[in-house]
C-alpha cells in the first residue's frame, strides 16, 4: 500500500469518527416541534386555493354581462403593487397578500363578484363586494376594465377606507361596443327598453320614471343585485354625506335644472292638449260631456302634477 493511499484511508476514517461523536451529541439535545404553522404572507403565497383557509362571506353571482366576458372565467391575475400581492379571479373575487415577514401579516378577501356598475349604458366596471369585515362594513373593491394589449393588473388604490379601486386591462373591451348593455339583452327585455325610450321621448314618462324601469331591466337580466344587503344601502348612505358642500349644492342645481325642463314640458303638453280641445270644440260644436269630464280629469292631474314639481324645486331653491 502506498503512502498517498494510506493518507486517504487516514483521513476518511478522521471523518466517520467526528461524524459519529456529533450523532451522540445530537442524542443529547431536547427538540420541542412547534404544531402552529408561520403566519407570514410568504407562506400563504397560494391564497386562493382549496387549503387556503379563506372564506367567502357570500357566494359569487352568476356569470354576467358581455359573453365574450366569459373568456376570463377560471383565470386568475397577480400584481405586487406597495408590498402587497394582489389576485383578481373574473367573476369570482379578489384577495389581497402583505409581502411580509409579520407574524400577523395580512391575507384575505376584499370583495366577492355580485354585480356590474352600468354607466352611460355601458359595463363600466365589476362591484367585487361583501369582502373581509372592516370595522363595522365589509371591504369592497370596483374593477374597472380598461383596453389593453394582455390581461393585467394595472393599478390598486383605496379612494377611502377600505374601499379599493382596481383598473384591470384586457384586449376584450378594446371594440368600442364591446361593452355596451342593449345588445347583450334578451329580445324580450330589449323590447321594453324600447318602449320604455318611446314613452320618455312622447314625455309620458319623467326621467326619474324612466330611470327606475330601466333598473328593473337590468335586474331581470342579472346585471343588478335584486335585493342589496342593508350593509351596502348604509355604504352608499355614508359616500353621500361624504360629498362637500360644493358637490351636494351642484347635485341640487343639477337636479333643479331637470325638475324645470319636466315642468316646461308638462306646461308645453297642458296647452297643446287644451288648444286641442278648443279646436274639436269649434269644428264639432258642444262635446259629448263623458269626454269632457274626461279631459277635464286629465288636466286636472297635469296640473297637480305641475304643482308638486313647483313645490319640490321650492324647496331645492331654500336648500341652496
Amino acid at each position: 500500500m502506498s503512502k498517498k493511499m494510506s493518507k486517504n484511508i487516514f483521513f476518511v476514517l478522521a471523518l466517520f469518527s467526528f461524524a459519529v461523536k456529533d450523532a451522540k451529541l445530537v442524542k443529547m439535545v431536547s427538540m420541542i416541534i412547534v404544531n402552529e404553522p408561520l403566519k407570514s404572507a410568504y407562506s400563504v403565497y397560494n391564497a386562493y386555493g382549496p387549503n387556503s383557509g379563506l372564506k367567502m362571506k357570500v357566494t359569487p353571482s352568476k356569470f354576467s354581462g358581455p359573453p365574450h366576458l366569459r373568456q376570463l372565467l377560471g383565470h386568475c391575475y397577480n400584481a405586487t403593487i406597495d408590498s402587497y400581492r394582489y389576485e383578481f379571479c373574473p367573476f369570482v373575487n379578489v384577495t389581497q397578500h402583505e409581502q411580509s415577514f409579520r407574524w400577523d401579516a395580512y391575507s384575505g378577501i376584499l370583495g366577492v363578484w355580485q354585480e356590474w356598475n352600468i354607466v352611460n349604458y355601458t359595463f363600466y366596471s365589476m362591484q367585487m363586494l361583501q369582502g373581509d369585515s372592516c370595522g363595522d362594513l365589509s371591504r369592497t373593491v370596483t374593477v374597472i376594465l380598461k383596453c389593453g394589449a394582455t390581461e393585467d393588473i394595472k393599478s390598486v388604490t383605496e379612494p377611502s377606507r377600505c374601499n379599493y379601486e382596481m383598473t384591470f386591462e384586457t384586449p376584450l373591451v378594446c371594440h368600442q361596443h364591446s361593452l355596451l348593455v342593449y345588445p347583450t339583452l334578451s329580445e324580450k327585455l330589449r323590447k321594453q327598453w324600447n318602449e320604455i325610450e318611446s314613452e320618455l321621448h312622447m314625455e309620458e314618462l319623467t326621467r326619474q320614471g324612466y330611470n327606475k324601469k330601466l333598473v328593473k331591466i337590468f335586474q331581470s337580466a342579472g346585471y343588478y343585485l335584486l335585493d342589496k344587503p342593508a350593509e351596502i344601502q348604509v355604504k352608499e348612505k355614508i359616500s353621500l354625506k361624504s360629498k362637500t358642500t360644493e358637490e351636494l349644492l351642484e347635485q341640487c342645481r343639477q337636479e333643479k335644472e331637470e325638475l324645470r325642463k319636466e315642468i316646461e314640458g308638462l306646461r308645453t303638453l297642458v296647452e297643446l292638449k287644451r288648444s286641442t280641445g278648443d279646436k274639436k270644440q269649434k269644428d264639432t260644436g258642444s262635446p259629448i260631456k263623458a269626454k269632457k269630464q274626461k279631459n277635464d280629469i286629465k288636466r286636472r292631474n297635469l296640473y297637480k302634477n305641475a304643482a308638486g314639481l313647483v313645490k319640490l324645486i321650492n324647496r331645492r331653491q331654500n336648500v341652496n
